[in-house]
Parts: C-alpha cells; structure tokens; sequence
C-alpha cells in the first residue's frame, strides 16, 4: 500500500468546502449536538440531584453507587450515538467531494457502518487511554497513525481492525507529521467552544471535510470532484546524476 506525507493545503480545501454548502453542514451539526444532547442532559440532572442527596444523607454511598449505574448506561448509549452520526457526517462529507447534494438526512445514513465505526471508536479510545497513562504523547501518536481509519470503514467498508491496520500502513511513514496534523485539525474543528459552544457549528464540520479532502488524496474516492491522484515525493537523489544529453534523443 502506498505511504502518504501530509499536505497542509488539505485545510485550505476543507474551508473552501465549507464556504460552498455551511448552511447545511450547521444545519446538521446543530441536529448532530442536539441529538448527543438528549442523553447527556438527564445525566446531568440526575447526577446533580444525586450529588445534592448524598451531601444531605448520613449515608451518602447509595446515591453514589446509583450515579456509577447510570454512568454505565450513559457513557455507552453517548458512544454508539456519536459513532452513529460520525458515520452519517463523513457520509455528508464524501457526497460534498463527488458533488452530490447532502442534507440533515444524510447525518442518520451510517446505519450500514455503524458498528464498525463504533469498533473503530473503541479500538482508538483504548488505544488512545494507553498512550495517554504513557507520558500522553503516545495518544497524540495514536491519533495520527489512525487518522483515516472510520473514513476507510465509511467508504471501503472495512473492518474496524482492517481499517485501523490499512490507516496505520499509509501514516506510518510520515507519522510525525501526521501526528501534528490531526492535533491541528482537533484544534481547529473544537475552536468554536470559544464561542460559547456555538461556534461549533461552524468549526466541527471541518474535521469531516479536512479528513475527507486528506483521504480522497491518500486513497482516492471514485467519483470525486477535482480529484487529485497522491504520488509519493521523488527520492533524495532524483536528478542528482542526469543522463547525458545524448540519451535525452
């Protein structure tokens, strides 16, 4: 399989995809935050009920065992959600390449993948808490070597470990940068909490559309629109030792 190095400009064409259809993409981030929202709320309120109970209480180990419960219950409906609507988001992302028309629909079109871009969440998070207990650079790694496994799974129809594997192979040659690269992109895609979390709705559909325009260049999507074909860079010595000009004939 060929091995990528990262191009920055993917950034640069992620925004101008954006600036062609942002109403809709808000669109769908907004039903995207209020659909993750219909768990977590409850939680919220429970657990803020139940912190004020355990503080009244001469036994305040029944509501905590309580709110570990919900939390078993919570945290697991919360991933198999976002998987759900990544899934449907990168779906949005690759019809915008090819020129298709997408809309709030397209965000619950994952159905066909979801469980396997919810084991490649789960595959990512483990790997990710592992770096993380060893210094947390190694996290920041594991995010670059894996930055296009749930793209591979959307559109090849990987397998979670398949997926993970085939990512691993592109990146690892250029890991470091694509180390950088998907913190950048993190930091650009959560850059509207600044705003008072609103700002999200602008910011966060630029992780699918980066990620896509990357992947399309990587490991090409058939049918996209100005479609560019990834060649590796030329070796250290091209050109060092020219033919004679003889041979140039």
């Amino acid at each position: 399989m060929q091995q990528a190095t990262v191009r920055w400009e993917w950034i640069g064409e992620g925004w101008n995809l954006f600036t062609q259809r942002w109403a809709a993409w808000v669109v769908q981030m907004l039903v995207f935050v209020l659909i993750i929202l219909i768990p977590v709320i409850p939680n919220y309120v429970i657990l803020l009920a139940g912190s004020v109970a355990a503080s009244s209480m001469e036994n305040p180990e029944a509501p905590s065992v309580l709110m570990f419960l919900l939390m078993l219950i919570v945290v697991p409906l919360i991933m198999a959600l976002s998987a759900f609507l990544l899934a449907g988001a990168y779906k949005s992302a690759m019809k915008q390449l090819r020129g298709d028309p997408f809309g709030v629909g397209d965000l619950f079109s994952g159905a066909d993948c979801f469980l396997r871009v919810l084991g490649v969440v789960f595959l990512v998070g483990i790997l990710g808490a592992i770096g993380a207990m060893l210094c947390i650079i190694p996290a920041f790694i594991v995010q670059g070597l894996c930055f296009f496994a749930i793209p591979l799974v959307v559109e090849r129809r990987m397998g979670p470990v398949a997926a993970l594997q085939a990512s691993i192979e592109a990146t690892k040659k250029d890991w470091l940068m694509f180390t950088a690269f998907a913190l950048v992109v993190g930091l650009i895609a959560s850059a509207g909490s600044i705003l008072c979390y609103v700002g999200l709705l602008a910011s966060y559909p630029l992780l699918f559309l980066i990620t896509s325009v990357a992947y399309r260049d990587v490991f090409g999507v058939a049918g996209a629109s100005n479609p560019q074909t990834y060649s590796p860079p030329p070796p250290p010595d091209f050109g060092a030792n020219p033919p004679p000009p003889s041979s140039w004939q």
